[in-house]
């Protein structure tokens, strides 16, 4: 025996049941995600931040941060060049989530209340629109 564990058995130990020898931890990956969805809710309260000032500038060509996480996007389709990665991972989590909700409630969208700007099925050029002010 050589002393190395595969990473297929170090996972296996670590999220596995107790009494199947595991630690019972939660999936990396999976924690990762919740953590980063979780910003949101930091992100859409009112509560004015000084932190919230640098994603709101980045995304001001989009409308900032906050309205941003109100539209139907597909990040692959915005212009997200100048936006570090982090607030590019908490999009892309939002995303996901917004995806398996909508799948969930299809036939209870009130269309009134859809935002157009920055819809991922309302588009110029294959590009969401936005139009500043």
């Amino acid at each position: 025996m050589s002393g190395k564990v595969s990473p297929q058995n170090l996972k296996t130990a670590l999220i596995g049941d107790k009494d199947k020898g595991g630690l019972k931890m939660m999936e990396f990956d999976s924690m990762n995600k919740a953590l980063k969805a979780s910003w949101v809710k930091r992100f859409k309260n009112d509560i004015s931040s000084p932190w919230k000032i640098i994603p709101d500038y980045m995304a001001h060509r989009l409308g900032g941060f906050k309205f941003l996480l109100s539209c139907t996007y597909k990040s692959k389709e915005l212009t997200l060049d100048n936006i570090p990665l982090f607030y590019l991972e908490v999009l892309k989590h939002w995303e996901l989530i917004n995806k398996v909700m909508s799948n969930c409630d299809e036939d209870k969208v009130d269309i009134s209340k859809i935002i157009i700007w920055n819809n991922t099925d309302v588009k110029i050029d294959v590009k969401p629109m936005f139009c500043r002010s």
